[in-house]
């Protein structure tokens, strides 16, 4: 028995997504959606496929190498018209000199093949039309119907539409051809709850939400939320804090810390809303253009790398000692990393919180597991009911972190981040995700257009001793005022305000 892989037409419904996957390369289930077909195909017994392409052989042929079962021929041949499925049958029909199971090349979890082809037989129907979820995905067609001359093209094309002179199976499956049908298909052919594929790698911190699907080379990072609703294909990164929710994401994608995605089909080229017209995507929507830094700017970025890399170095043994000293005083790591908001000049990016977000690394001043109190600890808010979060006796601090709080040597680590470029040594402090998402107004929004600092402003004129408003003000104030100069002030005022432990705790 043979079989014919057809195209109904360009992949319009898949949009730019085309320009990546043909519709055949498409993941699917942990192998590409060909190899899905071919393997049901070989199970009903067919040893014979002729696959018609319409556009990017290389990827195509290349999942056809990689999934074609034991003893099955394959070819590949270009489809010369767009005329939808029976255009392709009518120009590859002397292929089709017995039984053909023509299957569209969007369709995905072929049903009972072989219980289908005996029932065909045994009808002695010329055409049996097997149906999915939403209309055709095969169709069982003997030699006879394709033979007349001329061939009936607008007939059979009728027939599909009515129903008439064809058995329908309603067991048949799902079309793939746009992101939302895609997602149907894959939690269709899924357990409910959340599907891992042995490959994956996913942080004890990350949290799984059913129904969700995560394939192979994945990976989730700590704090993470995948789901529900979700497919990741193949080798997608979450990166810490994320939340991805009803979206699909193709393979080798990487979603940015804390970064926010719901209802959208996510690429390496961008993305767009699921349901939407793909024909609307434009890739400015969330691929930022490059924007040249003026020459001041490149000058103090350049000025903080070289100070905090020679500071880094100078101070190797200091850090030594303050790691030794937090390790005999509470057990456990040495450092403390968080994710925090700082500068983004370009802060409509999609799925970004107010700013870019980085991982902040300080000494550890507080016991293990720490960040897990906070909602118990918030009525002793000392900022009350404002966005900031400050104790005036926190019990999670250490011995040695509440010495390194009031030193400031608790921020040492920082200097990576300058390195790193994430930080610069002046500017605004970067937050913690929910402090950022609690800043709504527009001048409080201002502090994300600057920087984010080890020092600043606001620790030069008080730092705890400021009352949350009076703490805004100020960066809002620096971030509209500040120069290369302002910044050098700030970063020698910085030295007294330091050694006189000025509203440090």
């Amino acid at each position: 028995m043979k079989a014919l892989i057809v195209s109904s037409g360009p992949p319009e419904a898949l949009g730019p997504i085309a320009q990546v996957y043909p519709v055949g390369a498409l993941p699917f289930l942990g192998r590409s959606l060909i190899a899905h077909q071919l393997a049901r195909l070989c199970e009903a017994g067919v040893r014979e496929v002729l696959v018609a392409m319409h556009h990017a052989p290389d990827q195509l042929e290349k999942a056809i190498r990689t999934g074609t079962p034991p003893g099955l021929r394959i070819r590949t041949t270009f489809a010369r018209t767009a005329e939808g499925p029976w255009a392709s049958v009518r120009e590859h029909r002397g292929f089709c000199d017995e039984t053909t199971l023509v299957v569209m090349a969007d369709a995905a979890l072929l049903g009972d093949l072989a219980g289908a082809i005996a029932q065909h037989r045994a009808t002695g129907s010329a055409l049996t039309a097997l149906l999915g979820d939403e209309g055709p995905t095969a169709w069982l067609v003997e030699p006879g119907l394709l033979a007349r001359d001329p061939f009936p093209l607008e007939e059979l094309a009728q027939g599909l539409v009515s129903g008439t002179g064809s058995h329908a199976d309603p067991r048949h499956g799902h079309r793939v051809s746009d992101p939302v049908r895609y997602r149907r298909a894959l939690f269709a052919g899924s357990p409910d709850g959340v599907v891992v594929d042995p490959g994956a790698r996913i942080h004890p911190e990350a949290r799984l939400v059913g129904p969700a699907w995560i394939g192979p080379g994945c990976r989730i990072e700590r704090e993470a939320q995948v789901g529900p609703r979700t497919v990741l294909t193949d080798g997608v990164q979450v990166g810490r804090g994320a939340r991805v929710e009803d979206s699909v994401v193709l393979g080798g994608t990487r979603l940015g810390l804390a970064s926010t995605w719901r209802d959208r089909l996510v690429w390496r080229c961008g993305s767009f809303p699921l349901g939407a017209d793909p024909a609307d995507f434009s890739a400015s929507d969330d691929v930022a253009p490059t924007v040249a830094e003026p020459w001041d700017e490149v000058l103090a970025a350049g000025l903080d790398w070289a100070i905090a890399l020679f500071a880094l170095i100078a101070l190797a043994p200091l850090w030594l000692l303050i790691a030794f000293a937090i390790v005999l005083d509470d057990p456990g790591p040495v450092f403390f990393s968080q994710l925090r908001v700082g500068q983004d000049p370009l802060a409509r990016r999609l799925g970004r919180l107010q700013g870019r977000v980085f991982e902040l690394y300080k000494f550890r001043t507080m016991a293990v597991g720490a960040e897990r109190q906070v909602d118990a600890l918030l009525a002793e808010n000392a900022y009350g009911a404002s966005p900031f979060f400050k104790l005036e006796q926190d019990p999670r601090v250490t011995r040695v972190g509440r010495f390194l709080r009031a030193t400031s040597l608790d921020e040492l680590p920082q200097l990576l981040n300058v390195v790193l470029g994430d930080m610069r040594l002046v500017g605004c402090r970067p937050l913690p995700l929910y402090e950022a998402a609690a800043l709504q107004e527009d001048w409080q929004r201002l502090r994300f257009a600057c920087p984010a600092g080890i020092t600043g402003l606001w620790q030069i004129s008080g730092r705890s001793d400021l009352s949350a408003a009076e703490r805004m003000v100020l960066d809002s104030y620096y971030s509209v005022t500040r120069t290369l100069w302002t910044d050098w002030g700030i970063l020698l005022r910085t030295v007294p305000a330091l050694l006189l432990q000025k509203g440090a705790r």
